[in-house]
């Protein structure tokens, strides 16, 4: 794209507000002809900007998302490389000569503002002048000074340097302000004169530093004091008393001096307990039997308080070790407390219970009702009483039994149970070890309705779900199909479905338009599957294929129907012939098969088709036609 090169400058700094579009005067050639910096970190073309190029090449960037605060700076960054060539006797376009410009142009302005980012010399300087910095180990850590005759940069002093003079600035003036008079004349020089005296304070900085802690305890009449003190006599005295022993005692003295305030207060108390001091003694020696019982005082109190209780106790001891000895029990039936209330609320039924079972080595002879349940103990064997003797609970014994409540006759099983229609009652083994035999009778079949006037229950399920083996004569509805079904000996058959009859249809259709150039057989994409109900069933498959054509070369299409992998048959295997490469077509191709598939497994039936001579190109479905197919299982 060849533009005019406008006279601005290449870069231009925005503050960052939101995501643009930020717009840039200077003209570009192509995306990647600038760098856009977001403060100083450099922005990936299309992951965080898009750039939009005007008809003048000037144009803007748009943010990708919302910047950092700070700046945004568009700069031209073509890179500089040259991709053309020109030949002796080569074409020389005007377009190739303005893109070689422009790029020229704008490699100048680049580097135009390039250098005005740098140090320069004036203009007027003289010719002489040499800007070139110093080798990298002259200049390393130090600052760049410039020399004092030729003006050439040069190394100066180290920047370590330089930082601790400009730390002590502040210092170096108030040392100038007073060498200079600002402050005092000539302070510094009066200082010098008196060094001594300054070294001999500076021997003793110690004690100036303490005195000046103390410095606010010094006054005109401390002074004083310290004059009338200082006289021999005083000073020996002090001494005298001075020992480390008298200043020891003084020193315990002082550490309990408020207790020995306390006890000024109690003098009297004090003698009063002098008076005493064996008792003193002896509480003494059971101190810590004192403390116990001051931490318990309120059990003390509270134990105080039921005297009465104690004794009563105290007068009952055996029995209370008597529970001791059982406290573990005492606490199980605490445990189950809620039992126990149970039993005593109901304590009636309990006795009447214990009256009506009980367990001993004989038979009871006595409070003898009807009814009463005994476990014999010596026989081990449970007996109840029929209102005259004691008889044995035991399988062994014929027993009478009621039916309900209602019933007012006892009698035997074989004469409770009452045979109904086509069901017979057989007492097997008489005698011996009876049983009742409850039989069907022959010739006599029992199926579940749903009423008198409804409907018969027969099995239901999935073909998937017939039996294994199954016999003549098994019927069943198969919810698969959505028939009833019976089975012949040989195979299953819908019920009441003779040979011919169509019990299962599936359609399908296809209208994508799809070609093919090769000899190889593809698929049409018409296609459709279907669950035969039974082996011996067939399926009679009828298709349409539309828009069958051919264009472009002199060759023909194949069609054919496959079940599966398995091909069928061949409707057509010549469509579109014209002996020459005009186009031809047939609209569509019918065909009918009926196909014996063997199988109650799913199968798939489908079209296939080729380019007969590979040349020019054959289609089906041309212009989105609609092919369909329909599956129809027949009754064998």
């Amino acid at each position: 794209m060849a533009v005019p090169i406008s006279n601005v400058a290449r870069r231009v700094v925005f503050t960052a507000s939101g995501t643009g579009p930020y717009a840039f005067t200077f003209e570009i050639l192509a995306e990647t002809d600038i760098a856009v910096y977001n403060n100083t970190t450099l922005l990936t073309l299309t992951t965080d900007y898009t750039v939009t190029i005007n008809a003048n090449g000037t144009g803007s960037i748009t943010l990708v998302a919302t910047p950092t605060a700070g700046t945004i700076t568009i700069v031209g960054a073509r890179t500089i490389e040259r991709t053309s060539d020109f030949t002796t006797g080569g074409d020389l376009f005007a377009t190739t000569l303005n893109d070689e410009l422009d790029s020229l142009t704008i490699f100048i302005q680049q580097n135009a503002e390039d250098v005005s980012r740098s140090i320069t010399a004036p203009v007027t300087d003289p010719t002489t002048i040499d800007m070139e910095l110093p080798g990298k180990d002259d200049r390393k850590g130090k600052v760049l000074a410039f020399n004092a005759t030729s003006g050439n940069p040069e190394a100066g002093p180290e920047i370590a340097d330089v930082s601790t003079l400009s730390a002590i600035t502040a210092d170096i003036g108030v040392l100038a302000d007073i060498e200079d008079g600002t402050d005092a004349t000539d302070a510094i020089q009066t200082v010098a004169g008196i060094s001594s005296n300054v070294t001999t304070v500076a021997g003793i900085s110690g004690n100036v530093t303490s005195v000046a802690g103390v410095a606010s305890l010094i006054t005109s009449d401390f002074v004083s004091d310290i004059n009338l003190v200082a006289t021999t006599d005083f000073i020996s005295d002090i001494n005298a008393l001075a020992t480390s022993d008298f200043v020891s005692d003084l020193n315990a003295v002082e550490a309990i001096k408020a207790n020995v305030t306390t006890v000024a207060g109690v003098s009297g108390n004090v003698t009063t307990v002098a008076g005493i001091s064996s008792n003193v003694t002896t509480v003494a020696g059971v101190s810590s039997n004192v403390t116990t019982v001051a931490g318990i005082s309120s059990d003390v109190t509270a134990v105080a308080g039921d005297a009465t209780d104690i004794g009563t106790v105290s007068t009952n001891i055996a029995n209370v070790n008597t529970v001791a000895g059982v406290s573990s029990n005492v606490t199980t039936v605490a445990g189950s407390i809620s039992n126990v209330n149970t039993v005593a609320s109901n304590i009636s039924n309990v006795n009447s219970f214990a009256n009506v079972y009980r367990i001993g080595s004989s038979d009871p002879t006595s409070s003898l009702d009807e009814g009463d349940l005994f476990y014999n103990s010596t026989d081990n064997v449970l007996r109840f009483y029929d209102g005259s003797a004691w008889v044995t609970v035991d399988a062994g014994n014929d027993i009478k039994s009621k039916v309900s409540s209602n019933d007012t006759t006892a009698g035997f099983l074989n004469g409770k149970l009452v045979a109904s229609t086509n069901i017979t009652l057989t007492e097997n083994n008489d005698g011996g070890n009876e049983t009742l035999g409850i039989a069907v009778n022959p010739g006599t079949t029992l199926v579940q309705k749903s009423s008198d006037t409804g409907s018969a229950y027969i099995p239901s399920g999935t073909t998937a779900q017939r039996d294994g083996s199954p016999a003549a004569g098994y019927l069943r509805f198969n919810s698969t199909t959505g028939q009833a079904e019976i089975y012949t000996g040989s195979a299953w058959s819908a019920v009441g479905v003779g040979p011919g009859t169509i019990v299962q249809v599936v359609n399908a259709t296809y209208n994508t338009q799809t070609s093919s150039t090769s000899t190889s057989y593809a698929d049409t994409g018409l296609t459709a599957s279907i669950t035969p109900s039974s082996t011996s069933n067939k399926v009679l498959v009828l298709f349409s294929q539309a828009g069958c054509h051919k264009s472009g070369g002199n060759t023909h299409g194949r069609l054919k129907l496959l079940r599966d992998s398995t091909d069928l048959y061949e409707p057509d295997n010549y469509y579109g012939w014209t002996n020459s490469t005009s186009n031809a077509g047939v609209a569509t191709i019918s065909g009918c098969y009926l196909d014996s598939p063997s199988s109650s497994s799913s199968v798939t039936y489908k079209t296939q088709f080729n380019n007969g001579d590979g040349a020019g190109t054959v289609y089906v479905q041309i212009l989105s036609g609609t092919s369909t197919i329909t599956l129809m299982e027949v009754v064998a």
